[in-house]
Parts: C-alpha cells; structure tokens; sequence
C-alpha cells in the first residue's frame, strides 16, 4: 500500500511539476508578446526611417492632407499627367505589391476579384496573407497576431492587425479581398507622385465633420498604399496595437476619448468597437493637428468605390443589382474599382455564375 501511495504521489508531483512548467513557459510567451508590442513605436522595423517623399507638383500646396471628392477622381488624376502618367507611375516608391487577407473556404465572388486585379495589373505581386503565413513577411522577431489579446475578436479585427504590422515593413497597396477592379492602379502611383503623399487611401465622407475635413478626415482602411517607412503607416500601427493594453476594447476607446480625441461622426458609419483601426487612425492624425507630420492624399469613398451604393442612398440590394445590369453597369466600369463589404459580397454570392461575372468588366 504504501509504495503504492508512493507511486501515485510521484506522479502527482510530476504532474502539477509539468503544469507549472508550461504555465510558466506561457507566461513568459506572453510577457515576450508584449514586449514587442510595447516597443513597435520605438523600433517599428529593421532599416525603418521616416519616407514622407514631397517631391511632385502638388507637394507644396498642402503639407498634410489632400482630398479629392469629384467622382471618379482617381482615374482623373491619373489623366492630369497625359502622355507622361505611366511615366510617373513608374517613379513612385510605393512597392507593386498587393497585399490581402483571406481566411476560409473558397468564395467565387474572391476569386473573381482577385482575378480582376490580376487581369489590369499584370505586373503586380499579389499576396493572399492567411493566419498560416502572415508571419512570413514579418520576420522571426514580430509581433505575433495571435497572442494579441483582441485578436480572436473575428476575423475582421484579425486582419486589420495583420495589414497594419505588413504594410508597416513593406510598402504596397492593401486592398481587402472583395474589391472588383475595373482599372489599373496605375493612379495610386501617379497621385503619389502628383502630391509627394507617403500614404495614398480613402476617407468617409459622411463620416467625417466638416471642421475635421482639413486635418483628421475619417481614413478608411479597406483599400490604401503607402511608401515603404510611411511615417503614418508606423504611427497608426504602433497605436493601432496599444489596443492590447486593455483588457477590452471599450476600455481602449474610453482611453482615446478621455485623452482628448473626437470620434468624429463616427455614430453615422458604424459601430467604433467594430471599426476600432479607424479611431486609432483618429488619433493619430487629431494628435498631430497642431505639427503636422504626415502627408496623405485621400479620396472620397463615396465618390469612387462607394459610388453605387451612395446614388440608392445605401439600398444594398438596388445596388448589387444595378452593377450587374445596363445601364448602370456600364457606367460603374468607369470606377476605378467597387468596394463590397460583407453584405453586399453575401448578396453577389446568391446571384448564379453567369449573372456575377456581369458585375466584373473584365473575363474572370
């Protein structure tokens, strides 16, 4: 009996041993984790340095933020440079690279559009990022995504720490997976070049007072580009993840606003614990007001990819219809891409096959 109760009690010991252990090895897992969350301001990424390249005809009109809000404004900008637009195109620092994230079964609707950003950018390296290889653009000493305490949030919030940490190392253009793409993006470039902008993206007009217009329009993050070293890029990921001080993300936007930060119209867009990326951005750009360190050339969403939703005041059916149908179709192939979110992409998805590829202006 006794050596029996020996037996059971040295395998009880080295249970509870083993159980220290890995809670131990845990605990300083974590402690690493935030480490190196906590350092991203300071060091951000090897070779890092401040790339906010004025240079270009509008550079010195605006040092801080330019807003174009005419419909279809992008492909306008690229025309302004005539015969030289390729020409500027190709001087631009912003990577060809296009950066997305998707995580799940196969979705006829992003195959296809991932297809549509092929058949116009032949030349562009497109990156599917997923929770298996994220890490491979990264690097041994990142942040890892999930160890972040909001990370299992859904996959929405998921992706947005995994564009910021990318885009912070690389430069090149994010554009989530549901986009149709009826042009080149050759117009990213040349607006780059036009405004010597480090960061070339889309912001809400509806969200966005008119009195923040000037200095912290409301910056989408579905679809952007920035220079490799953007100083805004790094700025809005370094506080993008102090998210992960909080044991919720209340408590993080209760921080931001008691620190003086106004969510901007905010109540007519959505839900701030659902697009938490945009108030950081808020932040971040409210922060700087009074020294302005950034330079930003930001579209209107509703003028370009938003456009079919904004002319039928957001009636998403009438909307995905219209793109697949004359003679509204037609004219949405003169964008230079459509934007769906989840709703729209769900309501495409229900269309047969024939009838979704009307809605792409190109064979996919």
């Amino acid at each position: 009996m006794l050596t029996k109760m020996t037996t059971q009690g040295w395998i009880l010991y080295m249970s509870f041993m083993i159980i220290l252990l890995v809670g131990a090895l845990m605990v300083l897992y974590y402690v690493e984790m935030a480490t190196r969350v906590k350092s991203w301001g300071r060091e951000g990424f090897a070779g890092e340095k401040d790339a906010n390249p004025a240079t270009g005809p509008d550079a010195d009109a605006d040092p801080f933020i330019t807003l174009y809000d005419q419909e279809r404004a992008e492909l306008d900008v690229f025309g302004s440079f005539g015969s030289d637009g390729s020409a500027a195109a190709e001087e631009s620092p912003i990577p060809r690279i296009l950066w997305t994230f998707w995580e799940g079964p196969e979705n006829h609707v992003v195959q296809y559009c991932i297809a549509s950003w092929k058949y116009y950018n032949p030349d562009y390296e497109v990156v599917v990022l997923n929770k298996r290889n994220y890490r491979n653009y990264l690097g041994s000493s990142a942040v890892d995504v999930d160890a972040l305490r909001h990370s299992g949030d859904g996959m929405a919030r998921y992706s947005d720490y995994v564009r910021c940490l990318v885009l912070s190392n690389h430069g090149g253009i994010w554009i989530d997976s549901s986009v149709i793409c009826h042009a080149p993006f050759d117009w990213v470039h040349v607006c780059q070049q036009r405004t010597g902008a480090e960061f070339v993206g889309y912001y809400i007009h509806k969200g966005t007072f008119p009195e923040f217009r000037s200095y912290s329009p409301m910056v989408e993050s579905w679809f952007f580009a920035c220079v490799p070293g953007s100083a805004f890029m790094r700025d809005w990921t370094t506080e993008f993840l102090r998210t992960n001080d909080f044991p919720t993300i209340g408590g993080y936007l209760d921080n931001v606003k008691t620190g003086g930060t106004h969510f901007n119209n905010m109540a007519n867009i959505g839900s701030p614990d659902y697009l938490t990326i945009h108030i950081s951005g808020q932040k971040v750009l409210q922060d700087a007001k009074d020294a302005p360190r950034y330079r930003l050339s930001l579209f209107s969403a509703c003028a370009g990819p938003f456009l079919y939703l904004h002319r039928v005041n957001w009636d998403v059916a009438t909307a995905v219809h219209q793109l697949m149908n004359e003679p509204t179709r037609s004219e949405y192939f003169q964008c230079a891409f459509v934007k769906l979110r989840s709703i729209e992409r769900n309501t495409l998805e229900q269309y047969d096959d024939a009838q979704k590829r009307r809605a792409f202006s190109c064979p996919v």
